[in-house]
C-alpha cells in the first residue's frame, strides 16, 4: 500500500491524539455518571458516534486514494486452512465465554474475584437491561470499527515500515496504551486482546474473524461483569 500524507495524519489522529482525548473524556464522563447515573447510555451513544465518524473518515481517505476494501482486510478468509482457523477461533471463544458465564453465575467466589478485577471500569458497564442493549450496540460498533481502524489500517500501516510480525506486537502495545484510562489492568487486558486479534488477522489475512471475536468478547464480557455486580445488588436489596 502506497502511503500518503493523509495516512500519516490519520495515524496521528487515532494513535496519538485520540487516546489523549479519550483519557480526558473518560474522567469527565465518570464525574458526570457519578452526578447522574442515567447519563451512561448517552456516553455509549457518544462513543458509537465517534468510532463510526473515524471509520467514515478512513473511508473518505480510501475513496480519495482509489483503494479497495480488500486493502483494509475486509475480504473473506481464503478457503482452506485459513478459513478453518477463523471458524475454530470463533467457536473456541464462544465455548470459553459460555463456560465463564456459567461459572460466574454459579460461583460466589468467582463473582467476588471478578468484581475486584473489573473495579476500575465498573462504573461504565451496564447495570440493567436498557443499558445492556446499548452496551451491546457499543460492542458491535467497537468490534467493527476498532478492527478496521487498528488492525485493518494501523497494523497494515506499520507493516509497511517494520514488517508484518513486528507490526502485530507494536499495534497491540498501542491498542493497550489507547485504553490507559482503564488503568494498568485495562492496558494489559486490551493489549492482549489487540495482540490476539492482530495474530488472527496476520494468519488469516482477513478481518472477518477478528471482528466477530471482538464483538463476542465485548458483549459476553459485559454480561459476565454485570452478573458479578448483580450479585452485590441482590445482597444489598436483601440487607435493605
Amino acid at each position: 500500500m502506497e502511503l500518503t500524507i493523509l495516512d500519516h495524519l490519520f495515524v496521528l489522529l487515532i494513535a496519538v491524539l485520540f487516546p489523549i482525548y479519550a483519557t480526558v473524556s473518560y474522567r469527565r464522563g465518570i464525574k458526570k455518571l457519578r452526578e447522574n447515573p442515567e447519563s451512561k447510555v448517552g456516553e455509549y451513544k457518544f462513543i458509537i458516534l465517534i468510532q463510526w465518524t473515524f471509520v467514515l473518515m478512513l473511508a473518505g481517505i480510501w475513496a480519495y486514494t482509489s483503494r479497495g476494501i480488500f486493502d483494509l482486510g475486509l475480504n473473506a478468509p481464503a478457503a482452506g486452512w485459513k478459513l478453518y482457523v477463523s471458524i475454530s477461533a470463533v467457536v473456541a471463544l464462544v465455548a470459553l465465554q459460555i463456560v465463564q458465564i456459567k461459572s460466574v453465575r454459579s460461583n460466589g467466589e468467582e463473582r467476588k474475584k471478578l468484581r475486584e478485577q473489573a473495579e476500575s471500569v465498573a462504573e461504565i458497564l451496564p447495570s440493567n437491561d436498557y443499558e445492556q442493549r446499548w452496551f451491546n450496540m457499543l460492542s458491535l460498533t467497537a468490534g467493527i470499527c476498532e478492527e478496521i481502524l487498528y488492525r485493518g489500517f494501523f497494523m497494515t500501516y506499520l507493516a509497511t515500515f517494520i514488517g508484518l510480525w513486528p507490526a502485530v506486537f507494536v499495534q497491540a502495545l498501542q491498542f493497550g496504551l489507547a485504553h490507559s484510562y482503564q488503568g494498568a489492568p485495562g492496558i494489559l487486558r486490551t493489549g492482549l486482546v489487540g495482540l490476539a486479534m492482530g495474530l488472527v488477522f496476520a494468519i488469516t489475512g482477513s478481518l472477518w474473524a477478528p471482528i466477530l471475536l471482538h464483538i463476542i468478547l465485548d458483549v459476553t464480557s459485559g454480561m459476565i461483569v454485570r452478573n458479578a455486580f448483580d450479585d452485590l445488588s441482590l445482597n444489598g436489596a436483601e440487607t435493605a
